[in-house]
């Protein structure tokens, strides 16, 4: 997924700056824009396998919200029953669920490498603006919840703290989270 983001975002630079764009526009009046569209459907798509890996369901009213709840839905059937039902157990487990999420998906984005600069940029914001809403909002309803009386274990950042971690991820040599 990534290559192909790189790829493509490769094949936009190298067309607008050779000029090959104009040439192009003569025979299909759009062809940068399907590029564009390429691009930000791959960054879509690779979002949601962040959201899937970190276990955050999207926040309400995202695009991705009402599909994930009917996904949710019929692959967990009665145990999602049981998790609505008994919150303090669904909190620790998502909880846990996250933390571990992001050291995975720290371990996973060590091996990659992004080296357009501005792509690197736009996957981060765009990961950032998607994923710290539904953090934040996880992260505040579980403190609403006497799951636990070691909260700190089971809900280890804040929401600038998470964002911080989430844009290590797109900076080039950094160390992999624990």
């Amino acid at each position: 997924m990534v290559f192909q983001m790189n790829n493509v975002q490769y094949i936009i630079k190298t067309l607008q700056s050779t000029g090959l764009h104009e040439q192009l526009s003569l025979y299909e009046r759009s062809a940068i824009d399907k590029f564009q569209s390429l691009l930000e459907d791959r960054k879509k798509f690779y979002i949601r396998g962040l959201t899937d890996i970190l276990h955050l369901a999207p926040t309400v009213g995202t695009e991705g919200a009402v599909r994930h709840l009917r996904n949710t839905a019929s692959l967990w059937g009665a145990a999602l029953v049981t998790a609505v039902s008994s919150p303090r157990l669904s909190k620790s487990n998502s909880s846990v669920n996250i933390n571990q999420g992001l050291v995975n998906l720290s371990k996973m984005h060590s091996q990659l490498s992004l080296p357009d600069k501005d792509l690197r940029d736009s996957l981060c914001q765009c990961v950032c603006a998607e994923l710290v809403p539904a953090y934040q909002s996880f992260r505040e309803k579980s403190l609403n919840i006497p799951f636990t009386s070691r909260r700190d274990k089971y809900i280890r950042y804040t929401a600038e703290e998470f964002r911080g971690r989430l844009r290590l991820l797109y900076v080039s040599g950094a160390a992999v989270l624990t």
